[in-house]
Formats: C-alpha cells, structure tokens, sequence
C-alpha cells in the first residue's frame, strides 16, 4: 500500500465487525501504523446480536415472553446448531497486544452493537496503551451513519461531526482519551449455552 500511494504511514479502519478485524490485523504487522474503529463490540457476536434484535422487538412494540424467546433462545439455538460463526469471539487479548495508536467510535444511537459496554471492555483492555482514543459521537446511528428514527434507519451519510473527529485524532494520535458514555443503554444478557 505504501509503495503504491507514495504514503509515508498506512493505517486500518474497521467498522463493525471489521472492528475485531483491524485490531487483528495491527498486532500483525509493524506496517500498519495505526488503527481506527468504528461500532466495535466487546463482546462476542451472539450475545451482541440478542441484544440488537432485543433492540428491534421493543422498537416495534413488542413485549412479554417473546422478548426472551426470540432474541435470547433464538440466538442461543442457532448458536447450538452451529450456525452462528464467532459467536463467542473476544476481542480483549487482541486489544491488549496492540501497540499502534487506536482510535474506537461509538454512535450514541448505535442500536447493533452495545456501545455502552463495548466502549468499557475496549477502555479496560487498552488500560495500559500510551495511545488510545474512545469517544462517542452525538447523533450517530449504528456504524456512524446519520439517522432519523433513533439508530432504526440508516440515512445514506455519515453523522455529522464522525469525519472531524477522525481528523482531528489522525493529526495528534497521542495520549489516552476516554470518554464516558453520557446516555444509558439496557444492558446485553450472557448467554449460557442449550443444554
């Protein structure tokens, strides 16, 4: 890549799922020079799909008992058939051995991937990196697109203030930033295996 655009640094940007993947990527290589994310979970993919379409179900008004069945047993069963890829996967060794500086974005409308937690289990791993950045960004749906039904829909741009606040990192990209999610989000639920 380098010796194509003539760039002196090249970096990752992974949104969603791709968050687990550059992170992975980074620790690597020293090639890649930084690292950015976007809607990372913290949690593995099953537990974190639950509570997406827990998400969903009570976005559409529904409630009792198929709250639990769908979400929760529903994963859980796919999970058990073996049609759930990474259900388990944990991205927390994979943060604590990168070295290269990380910037995580969160949406504070982000209804996929938990941002609440997600942002603490990133903010606990990278405890003893000298460069990480977690900041969330106001009006940002799920993988910082722009929305008009509270993280229900995706419009077809990105939330206003996601460009800056990665420019702004790429030019300094030093020391520890952390902010603190500064809106509440139901919390996900474990899910133990079908017996």
């Amino acid at each position: 890549m380098r010796a194509h655009s003539g760039a002196a640094e090249v970096g990752v940007w992974g949104v969603s799922e791709g968050a687990w993947v550059a992170p992975l990527a980074a620790t690597r290589t020293a090639d890649i020079s930084y690292v950015i994310t976007v809607g990372g979970s913290g949690m593995g993919g099953a537990r974190q799909t639950s509570w997406y379409w827990g998400n969903v179900l009570r976005h559409q008004g529904i409630s009792g008992s198929l709250l639990t069945t769908l979400p929760v047993r529903g994963t859980r069963f796919a999970v058990g058939a073996g049609l759930f890829p990474e259900a388990d996967y944990d991205p927390v060794p994979v943060l604590r051995r990168l070295k290269q500086p990380i910037l995580a974005l969160w949406g504070d409308l982000d209804i996929n991937h938990v941002p609440v937690e997600s942002s603490r289990i990133f903010a606990e791993a990278l405890a003893q990196h000298p460069n990480h950045t977690i900041r969330f960004i106001a009006g940002g749906g799920p993988d910082l697109y722009a929305t008009s039904d509270a993280g229900f829909d995706r419009l077809s741009r990105v939330v206003p203030g996601y460009p800056a606040a990665v420019a702004d990192w790429l030019a300094a990209r030093q020391g520890v930033h952390v902010e603190t999610a500064a809106f509440a989000q139901r919390p996900s639920e474990a899910l133990p295996p079908l017996v």
